[in-house]
């Protein structure tokens, strides 16, 4: 299976045959299609996935990470490819990393103040996907007003594929769908694995290195007038 945009448009092209790409408010366990992306990594890399959707006519929903490693979802850069995302009709939610000793109603508490914090500054549905999600979020967790993608209509009751630890979920999918082309499906990807062309783990590590490293001289240039004046120096402007 090739982690490349024109294989994911190929897949986008058969499954939208049939089923109808939809946001996860608009539940149907038939002729649905649910698009879903968690954003781990790589943010820089989900504009260029969400514009082969929206050359497909498809919108879908990102989830990016309040508390990530990688990137800083309140940074300009994020703000600024959020807000992109939001102008193509893409949705926004949060991608919770639930530590496994909080109770459902510490849980709970969580998610309303992580949404009340960050709906602030980003256009958010009211749709939650978990990074590494514990038994409990599997378990039919609902609550009030948000919408778990791992609740049992998303996961049980439709079926469920992803690309989750690099997995080639293609051929079952496939399968899957030419054996039934009416059960909807919610579909996971993680844009960190997928670019123009299909890379093996190295090339995708070296990809992500190549564009940090350029973006944090950026940030150098813009924030620090040493390093401005050190890289035009030294490279030129």
């Amino acid at each position: 299976m090739e982690f490349s945009f024109n294989f994911y448009k190929e897949v986008l092209n058969k499954l939208t045959e049939f089923l109808k790409p939809s946001f996860f408010q608009d539940y149907s366990e038939k002729g649905k299609l649910f698009l879903r992306h968690d954003v781990d990594i790589f943010a820089e890399n989900v504009i260029n996935m969400a514009k082969i959707e929206n050359n497909c006519g498809i919108h879908s929903t990102f989830f990016f990470q309040p508390n990530n490693d990688f990137y800083n979802i309140l940074s300009s850069k994020t703000v600024t490819i959020i807000d992109e995302l939001s102008q193509m009709g893409h949705q926004i939610g949060l991608h919770i990393d639930s530590p496994f000793e909080e109770s459902v109603e510490d849980l709970q508490s969580a998610i309303e103040r992580l949404y009340d914090f960050y709906s602030k500054y980003i256009p958010l549905t009211n749709v939650i996907s978990f990074h590494h999600p514990p038994q409990k979020v599997m378990n039919g967790f609902e609550t009030g007003p948000f919408i778990n993608v791992y609740g049992d209509k998303y996961f049980k009751q439709i079926r469920y594929f992803s690309d989750s630890k690099r997995r080639e979920f293609a051929d079952q999918l496939f399968s899957s769908f030419d054996q039934d082309k009416e059960r909807s499906i919610q579909l996971l990807t993680h844009p960190f694995w997928w670019d123009h062309f299909s890379m093996n783990l190295w090339e995708a590590w070296e990809r992500f290195l190549d564009v940090k490293k350029a973006g944090f001289k950026e940030s150098l240039k813009e924030g620090f007038e040493p390093y401005r004046n050190f890289f035009d120096e030294r490279f030129g402007k």
